[in-house]
């Protein structure tokens, strides 16, 4: 059965980075013992994940895993950065946006696991993000602003808050951990 659900996995994500998602088919429903009981299939349309700024003890979704989540769900998965401070979300991505970004490792402080994780998507309104020098980062980098992430405008707490991560903005203007 492993075997036969990777195939039909590898066709699903196929089918994702083609800009669709996934139906159902006779097939497909073949492999739904893998799948959640949420009733009809078409009633989950959207599902909102975000991960917390900050947090040591979060795992960040890395963009493979977004898709995994596309196809296990047969949804559209959102996911942006969000912290304590400001109300709603940071960054978001579009509801669209499937592609799968190439995965570079990078060393965690928590027990040496690799950190990766997927791009944040564009900034929400109401939210003004750059990026500050921090130690080796620099926010006038030629490969892309690197540095702190800051966060400031009206749904800030305070006015302006540092997140106390190290961000990288994209050259299509999506804003990702480093």
């Amino acid at each position: 059965m492993e075997i036969w659900h990777n195939i039909l996995h590898y066709f699903q994500c196929r089918t994702l980075e083609s800009g669709r998602i996934p139906k159902g088919n006779a097939l497909i429903r073949f492999n739904d013992y893998a799948r959640p009981n949420i009733g009809e299939p078409s009633r989950l349309r959207l599902v909102f994940s975000a991960e917390a700024a900050g947090d040591l003890d979060s795992h960040p979704l890395n963009s493979e895993d977004l898709n995994d989540l596309r196809a296990y769900f047969g949804a559209r998965v959102v996911y942006g950065l969000k912290h304590h401070m400001v109300a709603g979300p940071i960054n978001q991505q579009h509801v669209y946006d499937y592609r799968v970004q190439p995965q570079t490792p990078n060393p965690s402080k928590k027990k040496g696991i690799p950190r990766k994780c997927a791009h944040f998507g564009g900034v929400t309104p109401g939210c003004e993000v750059f990026t500050r020098d921090w130690e080796s980062f620099r926010a006038s980098d030629a490969g892309g602003s690197r540095g702190e992430i800051v966060v400031r405008g009206p749904t800030v707490i305070g006015g302006e808050v540092p997140l106390g991560v190290v961000g990288k903005w994209c050259p299509d203007g999506v804003l990702s951990y480093v």
